[in-house]
């Protein structure tokens, strides 16, 4: 806390005086092992962390893995550690290459590369990227070495040979690529690394920022050894008598592996590994006790630090489905895109929220055609999106299906089906991203539409199946079933948890633990089309078929399940035409988990509407499940 100031120094309103210069971000770049004096009302901060590369190994040795790279939030106060990773060690044979060292501050780590594999160990550590795998003597090609989850890669393995003694080894994983395997008796390249400047705009960073590549593989004169990970400073292998490069200093880089000259001569160690780094980001947020006249100054101009929530646990969400056509041969709607956050502890599924409430909108699912020939989709609707917050993260609505030679299939989380009149049509493509830029990382899901047949085609005039979340839909070619949707008993485990809501209604709906089926194309009856087509696993809706519903009805997408609508038709019967609704697509859903009490950042849920709930497991975990628009309220 700042010092009680007079009133020559604040204007005349009493109070205690900040020092601190509001909405400037300090950041400290350390290269080796210190400490850092935060400023005062410090209390978290933001690191980049960068591990110490692994060493290559020897004599066709497996290159070095970088470092692992890992940014995220850490609490500290006053003057706190940062330890730096050095290196990995080169050793001769039979070692294998040493492993980096650990790069931390406060409660984050970032892990060591791992060291390649020598001649007589043939597989690769696991490090924060992995090892390269060298040449066994016993005549088995090495194994790369695992990567740490979201810190780096894979080493690759040695190459295979007809000569066993002349295998050329892995290249060591970066942060940005896996490792290549080596090829015959060359030696693999290491994986690129990765460029963090962007997070840190205007701040000179040692190597421009960009750290972790892996090392090369060392090879068998007279092959080459693996160029090293670029960008990210690798080192390269050697060939022959040559000599390994060193991984680039305070950029986390993999040391390059030893070669062999012919006949064994002139075995070779591989090189050290690269030093790390960290990048450390004091975020602005005010603690203490501030004078009015600082606390009006800087919310004058906009730089008095805003309170910040996070939310922690696990998230799925999916858009509404998309509609489809009845005339004659449509396509099926295309399911709502799927987005979800694995839950793991302390999992952060948003972050930097200015409120504690969080505004949920439920996407509608599109449309279907209900008017009548010469019509032939104008009605037919995409679904629309399911979004948290001010568009902080959005699953996409579906596609719609249609009829071919009209309008084209569209895109969407996942793309319509082709419809089956000349010409033929390509289904919608999927639109939902995969992925999501730090730090918010959930992964997204959706599938192309399937492609129709047009007339005179095999079959003839057939639409085929929307995609869904697991799966591209059916083409007419194999079915025209809707692609399977996903299911997220991975996430949120396994039926019968009650939030899972397995047999059980949600809003009056039945939701099982698979959402976003793609919806169900269909034949031309005039063509042949008596036959049954399935929407997709996960709420995806039927085709019509006259033989099991005799009367007009519409294959809907499940409510509340994203899944894509089912195709409708038109038929010329003894009495005139005869009309089934084009299906529309089922509305989208939400689901927001929470951890137990016992584990970080406990939930404390409320939720409104009344159309929403909120379940308790047994162990104390919280489950948010919205099946209409509301919000929720948070810890």
């Amino acid at each position: 806390m700042a010092s009680p100031s007079n009133s020559s120094q604040n204007g005349g309103i009493l109070g205690v005086s900040n020092k601190t210069s509001f909405g400037k971000d300090t950041i400290t770049v350390k290269t080796s092992s210190g400490n850092i004096t935060a400023q005062p009302g410090t209390r978290i901060v933001q690191a980049t962390l960068v591990a110490g590369g692994g060493a290559g190994g020897a004599e066709i040795g497996g290159a070095g893995g970088a470092g692992g790279v890992l940014t995220g939030e850490t609490n500290v106060c006053g003057t706190f550690p940062v330890v730096i990773g050095g290196g990995g060690s080169k050793a001769p044979r039979p070692a294998s290459g040493g492993d980096g060292g650990v790069s931390t501050v406060g409660c984050l780590s970032a892990t060591g590369g791992g060291g390649g594999a020598s001649i007589d160990s043939r597989c690769g550590s696991v490090g924060g990227s992995g090892g390269g795998g060298g040449y066994f003597l016993c005549g088995t090609t090495g194994e790369g070495g695992a990567g740490t989850t979201n810190q780096g890669n894979a080493g690759g393995d040695a190459g295979p040979s007809p000569n066993p003694g002349a295998t050329g080894a892995g290249g060591g994983g970066g942060a940005g690529s896996v490792g290549s395997d080596g090829s015959g008796s060359a030696g693999g390249a290491g994986g690129s690394g990765t460029d963090v400047s962007p997070l840190y705009p205007g701040t000179s960073l040692p190597s421009s920022g960009v750290y972790a590549g892996g090392g090369g593989g060392g090879g068998y004169t007279p092959n080459p050894g693996g160029a090293g990970g670029s960008p990210g400073g690798g080192g390269a292998g050697s060939v022959g008598p040559g000599c390994a490069t060193v991984g680039g200093t305070n950029q986390g880089a993999g040391g390059g592996g030893g070669g062999r000259g012919t006949g064994g001569a002139a075995p070779n160690n591989g090189a050290n590994g690269g030093s790390g780094v960290a990048i450390v980001k004091e975020l602005t947020k005010a603690s203490g006790v501030w004078s009015m006249q600082s606390q009006f100054s800087a919310k004058s101009q906009g730089t008095w630090p805003k309170k910040l929530f996070n939310l922690t646990g696990a998230m799925m969400m999916v858009g509404g489905g998309g509609g489809t056509a009845l005339a004659p041969s449509p396509g099926g709607g295309g399911a709502g895109g799927m987005i979800y956050m694995p839950s793991c502890i302390g999992a952060t599924v948003m972050s930097g929220l200015e409120s504690n409430t969080l505004d949920v909108t439920i996407g509608a699912g599109g449309g279907g055609q209900t008017g009548s020939p010469p019509d032939r989709g104008s009605q037919v609707q995409a679904g629309n999106n399911t979004i948290l917050g001010s568009n902080l993260l959005i699953a996409l609505g579906g596609g719609a299906g249609f009829t071919g030679g009209v309008t084209a299939s569209i895109p969407g989380g996942s793309g319509g089906g082709g419809g089956g009149e000349a010409p033929s049509q390509t289904g919608g493509s999927t639109t939902q991203v995969p992925s999501m830029p730090s730090p918010l990382q959930p992964f997204g899901f959706g599938n192309a539409g399937g492609t129709g047949s047009a007339c005179g085609g095999s079959p003839d005039r057939q639409g085929a199946g929307g995609g869904g979340a697991g799966a591209a839909g059916t083409p007419a070619s194999s079915g025209s079933n809707g692609g399977s949707g996903k299911s997220v008993t991975p996430i949120f485990g396994s039926a019968p948890q009650p939030f899972y809501i397995a047999n059980s209604s949600v809003a009056g709906v039945t939701v099982c633990g698979t959402f976003a089926g793609g919806g169900a194309g269909r034949q031309d009856p005039q063509r042949g089309g008596t036959g049954t087509y399935s929407g997709g696993s996960g709420g995806g809706g039927n085709a019509y078929s006259p033989t099991s519903s005799p009367s007009p009805t519409r294959g809907c997408g499940t409510a509340n399940s994203g899944g894509g609508g089912g195709a409708g038709t038109c038929a010329h019967g003894p009495t005139g035409i005869v009309l089934t609704f084009g299906g529309q697509g089922g509305s989208g859903y939400v689901l927001i988990k929470t951890p137990a009490p016992a584990l970080p950042a406990p939930g404390v849920f409320s939720i409104s509407p009344g159309a929403n709930a909120i379940v308790t497991q047994p162990c104390g975990a919280k489950i948010a499940k919205f099946a209409a628009s509301g919000t929720l309220t948070f810890e």
